[in-house]
């Protein structure tokens, strides 16, 4: 499986980033091997919340099969939710960390929308204190969520071409026949 993680940093031992959209690197990892796959810089950092969901894209276009990560605004969490992406909250310490508790079936898989909470110190649902040497948190901060309408359609994230879906079953591709992008769960709110 290939895991994403919101990092600080380039490698494995960087610290892990609670903030999605604000994160310096994702980092694209192997499950099976714990081998870091990829490090791609977020080039959307600094980018103002509407245009945050060009980081959600970036782990789309990348196909990930989950995310390790904290906080996550509503416009990212709609294009990662509707991709069927398994979004699990992260936890105070390094990305090594993350991966490992990930592997061991010790992160929380989140339910129902994408929503976050930033305590500077992992998310609530799983927060413990940093092991030796690994980072401080940031103190409390707000809570973000959003509501996710019916998805009735396929959508591409570059041509905006439609597919039908049939729910329940997704299809064994999701390259756009049109332009081969990534197309993600969409219907008449988000589409």
């Amino acid at each position: 499986m290939k895991l994403a993680i919101t990092s600080n940093g380039s490698i494995l031992s960087s610290q892990f980033a609670e903030d999605f959209a604000r994160c310096r690197f994702f980092l694209f990892c192997d499950t099976e091997s714990g081998e870091l796959l990829d490090a791609i810089d977020n080039p959307n950092r600094e980018a103002s919340c509407d245009e945050s969901a060009e980081a959600a894209r970036l782990i789309v276009v990348n196909e990930a099969d989950a995310l390790v990560t904290g906080l996550i605004g509503s416009e990212a969490g709609e294009i990662l939710a509707a991709t069927g992406l398994e979004t699990y909250d992260g936890i105070a310490g390094t990305v090594g960390k993350n991966l490992r508790k990930f592997r061991e079936g010790d992160l929380a898989l989140r339910k129902g929308p994408v929503t976050g909470m930033y305590s500077g110190k992992g998310s609530p649902a799983t927060a413990s204190p940093p092991e030796p040497g690994e980072g401080i948190g940031a103190g409390p901060g707000q809570p973000t969520g959003f509501q996710i309408g019916q998805a009735e359609e396929w959508v591409c994230i570059a041509c905006g071409n439609r597919k039908p879906h049939s729910p329940g079953t997704p299809p064994a591709d999701r390259k756009c026949p049109a332009c081969s992008e990534t197309m993600i769960l969409g219907n008449k709110e988000l589409g």
